[in-house]
């Protein structure tokens, strides 16, 4: 007299449906599953598609060991015993060993996505030969609570999963454990039992609740046939995926442990697809979820909290600049988000030389300059530099070789006009010291000099190259007023360019910067000896990097309105990630696709640049201004005091200029191939930049909150980190406020 779990045992049998399974035929040599096992809840039926007769089936399960008493019997009288002995269980293979099980964290924090928080004091880990290992996740039997068997997950040396020869990095050992019927941890006393659908569920699950019973049900159909008593537990938790197949199968769950008795019975349902990456992405982690579910009442987020940032993902970047940027945030183990803000910043600075957006088609005088202001804010470490030269120099070297060729012979040229000059001037000064010097001589001299001064002062000297990194002011206003083109000012640390503004050979270029930002606006300085220099239209783009301690006291001055002429606020692209929330691959193999095809982008530009002879206007689509009057009338968020309003109000004023040169960015990439016919940008790249900016917006608002009120900061770090599963039930305090944990200590 058998029970269905036992057969399902016995059978190595899997769940087909509700109260149905199919397993393995004992009577025969049965490589595939043939055997139907049918719960009638009265009676249980077997069939074996193989054509072997019931009894012969019934003759294997009548062995003393495995008969148990149970009001349900097998319809059917057995003709013969089975004498057959219990096969030993094929051991699991290698062995645990203690020494590799910082395996699992690495595991499960980079493949997996799940931060490095738990024990997983129930998970193993087993070495199998020198290079391959095996994360252990153990099953139980609920009886004798020994363990019988364990899910493994093949990984390297590297925990990265590995294959075998089933193609598949996952499997089940020993030979006969079932999938629907034994527990993952022992049995506990809690009252509480949690049922998953998947192995791994479960052993997250597990280690987060340590007292509470886990059963993984291996599949959407087994949540509801696991046979309990509502003696034994008082609430069952059921962990179904967010599908279809996984909603419909925790439905029937709920109806059908009703029927066993059960009253508190409570379905869990992650935002993502399965609870793995619902632990890892959002707000309601799996405690948040179980607490909330037992009458708990969320956390409220505060009115004046730390503005959480995830990083920017491919709905927010055109997928030619996100792609390059994973590839060289993986191959350097740095930040996609830093080589982001890098090409954007570089590619946007040299758009300025050839085009100008006009967002009012029939206002001809309201035109933007597409030049960016970029800055990206990191602790040492974090190779930001290193962002800045792939970003830059990487991507823009063919070209910046070209403009230099080009303007050294342009300065050769006008140094060989200026020396013609200089001799006519001189042999003129020379005649006229004579008694009688040659009047003819005198007067064709000075035609040629006013020939040859006309000649320069048509003919100007125009630097070309494009990227500059330390220069004095005068230099670049003389720089500036021999072109109107727009350069880059590239620094690499920024922190050294604001110490130098107190240098006396620096002392204006703070000012002359602030009014370059525009792009569009003529500039012009005289000197005590009445010379004057003339920049038609003066325009730079400024890229660099700063630490966060000395940001803070640049934002500080910013507060305090000792240094608040707007110069922080011009960087628009501002990217200042929790470096300890991302994930990056390993993969050290680089795709060099997309950078060929930003090269090819800029050579595109190139030819567009010698070909323009003035900036071409582009045009915004009817969509794209739409968008654009939203980004005009964005509503800055709450702020405690009239003071921290303006600082917000003054940078959120900076926000249409970003978001024009984002969607121009966008277009000139979606237009590749044909960018010299580019006349307007339209919904599609338009729709990236808005997602962009306001995705900016609040890198900005981190970047600035810790100086506006520091003690508040504090708490909404907590509340903030609560609600993003960093901090969870039974972390220590000293975890939590260690040295440079996100900000609680430090705002590294």
């Amino acid at each position: 007299m058998l029970e269905i779990n036992d057969i399902i045992h016995l059978t190595n049998a899997k769940v087909v449906s509700h109260n149905k399974w199919i397993g393995h035929c004992p009577h025969h040599d049965d490589k595939t599953p043939s055997l139907s096992i049918t719960d009638t809840n009265d009676k249980i039926l077997i069939h074996c598609h193989a054509g072997c007769s019931q009894g012969d089936v019934l003759s294997h399960f009548t062995s003393d060991s495995k008969s148990k008493t149970s009001h349900k019997r097998i319809q059917s009288n057995p003709t013969k015993s089975d004498n057959s002995e219990k096969k030993p269980n094929k051991p699991l293979p290698g062995k645990r060993d203690e020494n590799y099980r910082y395996l699992i964290n690495k595991y499960y924090s980079e493949t997996r996505g799940i931060p490095q928080q738990k024990s997983y004091g129930r998970i193993f880990i087993r070495k199998i030969h020198e290079n391959e290992f095996a994360i252990e996740i153990p099953s139980y039997d609920p009886n004798t609570k020994e363990q019988v068997g364990a899910h493994l997950v093949f990984i390297d040396k590297n925990a990265n999963n590995v294959k075998n020869t089933k193609n598949r990095n996952k499997k089940l050992s020993y030979n006969d454990i079932s999938s629907s019927h034994f527990n993952f941890s022992p049995e506990s006393n809690s009252g509480v039992l949690h049922i998953c659908e998947g192995n791994e569920d479960g052993a997250l699950i597990s280690a987060i609740f340590e007292n509470d019973s886990v059963v993984p049900r291996f599949g959407t159909a087994g949540l509801s046939t696991l046979k309990i008593s509502p003696k034994k537990y008082e609430h069952i938790f059921i962990w179904a995926d967010n599908d279809k197949p996984g909603q419909n199968a925790a439905t029937k769950a709920v109806d059908y442990y009703k029927s066993l008795g059960f009253t508190n019975i409570i379905i869990l349902t992650p935002n993502e697809k399965d609870w793995l990456d619902q632990y890892h992405t959002n707000d309601k982690s799996l405690i948040t979820a179980y607490y909330s579910s037992l009458g708990w009442n969320e956390p409220e987020m505060m009115d004046y909290k730390l503005p959480y940032v995830v990083p920017i993902t491919s709905s927010e970047c055109h997928s030619l600049i996100y792609d390059w940027a994973v590839e060289e945030a993986a191959s350097s183990q740095s930040i996609p988000d830093f080589f982001i803000a890098s090409c954007c910043v570089t590619m946007c600075s040299f758009l300025a030389r050839i085009f100008h957006i006009q967002p009012e088609k029939f206002i001809d005088h309201y035109r933007e300059c597409p030049n960016i202001w970029g800055c990206i804010v990191a602790p040492p470490g974090s190779k930001k530099s290193n962002a800045i030269r792939r970003g830059s120099y990487s991507l823009f070297k063919d070209i910046e070789k070209k403009l230099r060729e080009k303007e050294q012979e342009a300065i050769k040229k006008f140094n060989e006009r200026r020396k013609s000059l200089s001799e006519i001037e001189m042999r003129l000064k020379s005649l006229k010291k004579l008694k009688e010097p040659d009047q003819d001589e005198i007067k064709s001299l000075e035609e040629q000099q006013e020939e040859k001064e006309n000649d320069l002062a048509s003919n100007p000297l125009v630097y070309s190259t494009h990227i500059i990194q330390d220069i004095t002011t005068p230099a670049f206003i003389k720089r500036m007023s021999y072109t109107n083109n727009n350069v880059l000012f590239l620094y690499d640390e920024l922190s050294h360019l604001l110490c130098s503004f107190n240098n006396q050979f620096k002392a204006d270029l703070r000012s002359v910067l602030l009014e370059s930002w525009n792009g569009k606006n003529s500039f012009r300085k005289e000197t005590k000896t009445d010379k004057v220099e003339y920049c038609e239209v003066l325009s730079a783009s400024v890229l660099g990097n700063i630490q966060p301690s000395v940001a803070s006291k640049i934002i500080k001055e910013m507060v305090d309105a000792s240094h608040n002429d707007g110069f922080t606020q011009r960087f628009q692209f501002l990217v200042y990630p929790d470096t300890m929330s991302y994930s990056l691959p390993r993969s050290r193999t680089y795709n060099s696709k997309y950078l060929s095809e930003i090269k090819e982008v800029y050579e595109e530009l190139y030819i567009c640049y010698e070909n323009f002879p003035t900036k071409k206007t582009i045009y915004l689509s009817r969509e794209a201004r739409d968008l654009a009057d939203q980004i005009v009338d964005f509503e800055v968020p709450k702020a405690q005091d009239e003071v921290t309003r303006e600082i917000y109000l003054s940078f959120s004023s900076k926000l249409p200029k970003l978001y024009y040169a984002l969607a121009l960015l966008f277009e000139v990439l979606d237009s590749k191939g044909n960018i010299q016919n580019l006349r307007r940008i339209n919904e599609n790249a338009a729709k990236l930049a808005y997602n962009l900016t306001l995705k900016l917006f609040r890198y900005t608002l981190r970047f600035i909150y810790k100086e506006l009120d520091h003690g508040k900061t504090k708490a909404s770090y907590i509340v903030e980190k609560i609600l993003n599963n960093k901090i969870y039930d039974n972390m220590k305090i000293r975890d939590i406020y260690r040295p440079n944990w996100q900000g609680l200590k430090d705002h590294t």
